[in-house]
């Protein structure tokens, strides 16, 4: 009986050193890549940016390079929200932030310096709406020009685009079922070895698109605000999200 109690009692006394069991940090939001497009040009060439203007909002800037995705390195932090313009001079990719300028490898990401302050990237580009994105940027230097990949958790991606495919004024049910096949699609593309792989995306959004041919307004009418979610993209989200579409063959029998 003895032994027992002072079983008991040194079990207690974990128990008051170490409290009640931590609840497990929610796992990490799926993240989707999403190829970003230059104009309306035809062919690939619409997914070639000549150079790129970029401004970080909301806190600082990480900037990192190397010769392939898998084999960057930090190179700068940029604590102002100040543009950083990307540029190809001399066939060397170059960056001018401020005054200064540094050389980078054809690889770069561009993400915040601290993950407990997410930053958006605005794109500055001549005659545009100026989107902005959240998550991170990859960009990667061709001969022609640069190509643009946005990396965002899955579900804040598609509260950007679900305006663009359906307008918050349609019934409810029919936002329901369309954040449910949007969520669906972008799914699929991310565990689908296609077409947009090569390029370091799971896929290209038309809602994504950023004009320079269309007026700032026509731009804001189709990205959905300009990339930025609306009121009704977040009415119908709370109890859906997450929801997938799943297709389960069955055999048919006619007699």
């Amino acid at each position: 009986m003895g032994a027992w109690m002072v079983v008991g009692g040194a079990l207690l006394a974990l128990w008051a050193t170490l409290g009640p069991p931590r609840p497990q940090p929610p796992p990490p939001e799926p993240e989707v890549r999403v190829l970003l497009s230059y104009g309306e040009r035809e062919g690939f060439e619409r997914y070639l940016f000549p150079e790129l203007g970029v401004a970080a909002v909301g806190g600082p800037l990480q900037v990192l390079s190397g010769p392939s995705r898998s084999q960057l390195r930090p190179v700068v932090t940029l604590h102002s929200e100040r543009p950083l313009l990307i540029r190809k001079r001399q066939g060397m990719v170059t960056a001018y932030f401020e005054g200064l300028q540094f050389d980078l490898a054809p690889f770069v990401r561009l993400r915040p310096a601290d993950p407990a302050q997410p930053v958006s990237f605005q794109l500055l580009l001549p005659n545009s709406s100026r989107p902005a994105y959240p998550g991170e940027l990859w960009i990667e230097a061709r001969a022609e020009g640069f190509l643009l990949v946005n990396q965002v958790g899955l579900e804040s991606y598609l509260k950007r685009v679900l305006p663009s495919e359906m307008p918050p004024s349609f019934p409810p049910e029919a936002l329901k079922a369309q954040a449910v096949a949007a969520r669906t699609y972008a799914h699929t593309r991310r565990q689908a070895e296609g077409f947009w792989k090569r390029f370091g995306a799971d896929h290209e959004r038309l809602g994504e698109r950023t004009s320079l041919q269309r007026s700032p307004t026509q731009a804001r009418q189709r990205q959905g605000g300009g990339g930025n979610p609306r009121p009704g993209a977040d009415l119908f989200w709370g109890a859906h999200s997450g929801l997938l579409l799943l297709h389960q063959p069955r055999e048919h029998r006619w007699d």
